[in-house]
């Protein structure tokens, strides 16, 4: 009897050694899944309301956002060397008055390069302006006064050179091009440099 509770007693502490390393097994897959994830989402454009879906976490958390001067921006200016005039100032209510995007100082004929890899969604006269439009990730980019020879659903590359200052535009003219971000589903305008700002992205639990 006495030699039944020794060997038994030698198995449970088998079994409680064998939990003991599944579950630093565990803790040790955990801490390397946590760490590959956070990596992943390091270096990321502005703030989490503005990411593309593709980049959004799963719908248990939320994001913050806190300027890093080690991550790299999503977008980059349009006009190379380029000087905001004029800042974006987005209206109370869609129908008001405002300036649905930024003013950058710049020379007629001064070629437009593109903030980010995109499509090219338009090129006409809209209300009479001079518009080429990019669409990427849920967000429409325009430009104006602005021409372009590419075709619409042509694919474009950051910093590719993709149209030119040109046509008529109702308060840029030969001084400036007028840049808008408008989410496409929507169609609200948001601030152009909210993408220009480097950001670093962590990860709290909703009811943090």
């Amino acid at each position: 009897m006495h030699h039944y509770s020794d060997e038994r007693k030698r198995r449970i502490r088998r079994l409680v050694q064998q939990r003991r390393k599944q579950v630093r097994l565990r803790q040790r897959c955990l801490m390397l899944l946590s760490g590959l994830i956070l990596a992943s989402l390091t270096c990321v454009v502005p703030a989490c309301g503005d990411l593309p879906a593709t980049m959004l976490p799963a719908a248990s958390w939320q994001c913050s956002a806190e300027a890093s001067e080690h991550c790299a921006q999503w977008m980059i200016l349009p006009i190379e060397s380029g000087s905001i005039i004029r800042e974006f100032d987005g209206p109370a209510q869609p129908w008001m008055a405002g300036h649905r995007g930024i003013d950058i100082s710049v020379s007629k004929s001064h070629e437009i390069i593109a903030p980010t890899d995109a499509v090219i969604s338009f090129s006409g006269l809209v209300g009479g302006k001079s518009v080429v439009s990019l669409e990427v990730d849920g967000y429409t980019l325009t430009f104006e006064p602005a021409r372009t020879q590419l075709q619409v659903g042509a694919q474009v590359q950051r910093r590719q050179k993709f149209a030119v200052v040109s046509g008529d535009s109702d308060h840029c003219a030969d001084t400036c091009v007028h840049w808008g971000v408008k989410r496409t589903s929507t169609r609200d305008y948001v601030d152009p440099q909210r993408f220009l700002t480097p950001q670093h992205i962590r990860l709290v639990p909703n009811d943090a």
